[in-house]
């Protein structure tokens, strides 16, 4: 979530005289408001510091309302419009209407018109995600269910409402008498940045870092590995030996236990598409284990 507007307010006055049929109300007040611009991470000002006056009267003898409210300025109003609070005011339109969007079909969803128990509503209930592209480039989503799966293309700097559903493995388990069943650990495996020699030829500057981490005591198949990769440019101040490269990235893995994992680390220059770096060993020698 980013910010929208920022308004100051200074030099905040009140007065106030009449009787129950005439009265006057004034607040005067000096003001400054700013726009977030998300693409160069800044405030820039939407409108210039202006000093106005907010004024409220009520006259019975005034003929047609009795009642006005005006809003005056001591000097000209400058209103910055640019495009990028254009755009932020679109992208936030956008989102409030998906999220009410989402609202209404979570409602539909979960609305009956016969009363049913609680267990029916959890497995009738999904849940609305509204994820947003920042890529780049345009992306596929794929949402899966025990028997069917829906993808959805979402182009780049664009939103899609997608239906989620539940999990319902820890209600079920308590339904079966599997409540005392044992829990997969989750595995967090950081790569934070690395020092690589430069090496000789075709170098474009980016590495790409592979993680796995797989099974030894059986045959390696898709549902017993796990792997995720990331990519990264070197930094400004590499040498000609060395590179200083920065992926500050997190991914998470799944497992029974510690015990008979793997986790592999390789690092490829993506120029000449030559592992730089390969590191392996035991997952039990390598995790720290975290309080709960």
């Amino acid at each position: 979530m980013v910010p929208l507007f920022g308004i100051s307010f200074d030099g905040v006055g009140f007065s106030y005289h009449g009787g129950p049929h005439h009265l006057n109300a004034t607040v005067s007040l000096s003001f400054v408001a700013r726009s977030y611009n998300d693409k160069c991470n800044l405030w820039e000002p939407f409108i210039e510091p202006t000093d106005g006056f907010l004024r409220y009267q009520y006259d019975v003898n005034t003929p047609g309302s009795p009642a006005q409210l005006r809003i005056t300025s001591t000097r000209d109003l400058n209103l910055n419009v640019s495009a990028s609070n254009t755009n932020m005011l679109s992208q936030a339109y956008l989102s409030w209407s998906n999220i009410t969007l989402g609202d209404e079909l979570y409602r539909k969803e979960t609305s009956s018109p016969t009363q049913g128990s609680i267990l029916d509503v959890h497995q009738r209930r999904n849940y609305y995600i509204i994820p947003q592209n920042k890529l780049g480039q345009d992306i596929y989503v794929r949402t899966t269910e025990y028997r069917s799966s829906d993808i959805t293309l979402l182009p780049s700097g664009d939103d899609r409402s997608i239906k989620v559903p539940a999990s319902r493995d820890l209600l079920d388990s308590h339904l079966k008498g599997k409540s005392a069943r044992l829990y997969r650990l989750m595995i967090t495996a950081i790569i934070a940045d690395a020092e690589i020699n430069a090496g000789k030829g075709l170098a474009t500057g980016e590495y790409m870092t592979a993680v796995r981490l797989y099974s030894e005591g059986s045959s390696i198949s898709g549902v017993q590995q796990q792997s995720a990769r990331t990519c990264a440019a070197a930094g400004e101040s590499s040498s000609q030996i060395t590179r200083k490269m920065t992926w500050n990235e997190m991914f998470f893995f799944k497992v029974d236990s510690e015990e008979n994992y793997v986790l592999e680390l390789v690092v490829l220059d993506a120029g000449r598409g030559q592992p730089v770096g390969i590191y392996s060993a035991p997952l039990k020698q390598v995790v720290q284990k975290l309080p709960s």
